[in-house]
This record gives structure tokens, C-alpha cells and sequence, in this order.
């Protein structure tokens, strides 16, 4: 599959970030807060924001209701 866009680049750097910010308790040293929120609960949201605009995107392309319900489906078990 071709990707035209920096999607996955921007999953890889939230996964690492998530991983980052749950490496502070482990170190007992004080979470990294941004915007009033720590890095790992930003990073979690930039994946829920993600992957609103991916399903969206696969409902536009098709939007015939049973097939998209297929995609769906085959994606959640592939």
C-alpha cells in the first residue's frame, strides 16, 4: 500500500512518546506536562485524532454501509 502522508511518522513519534512519558513513574522522577497535560495522555489523544480522520476518510471513499461495515470489520481482525 502507497502512503502519501506522514500518518504513520506521526504514530511512531506518539508510541515513543507514550513509552517516554510512562518511563517517568518508573524512574519516580515528575511526569513532562504540556498544554496542562502530560506527554503520554497528548500523545494517546494525537492517536484517537488520527484515527477519527482515517475512518472518516474510508467512509468518503465509499459510502456504501455494508461494505464499509466489511472494511471495518476485516481491518479489526487483520
Amino acid at each position: 500500500m502507497d502512503h502519501k502522508n506522514n500518518f504513520d511518522a506521526t504514530r511512531l513519534v506518539a508510541a515513543a512518546t507514550v513509552i517516554y512519558g510512562h518511563a517517568h513513574p518508573l524512574h519516580q522522577t515528575p511526569d513532562i506536562t504540556l498544554l496542562g497535560k502530560t506527554v503520554q495522555v497528548l500523545a494517546v489523544n494525537i492517536f484517537f485524532v488520527i484515527s477519527g480522520y482515517l475512518i472518516c476518510a474510508s467512509w468518503q471513499s465509499d459510502q456504501n454501509f455494508f461494505r464499509y461495515l466489511q472494511r471495518r470489520a476485516l481491518r479489526a481482525v487483520g
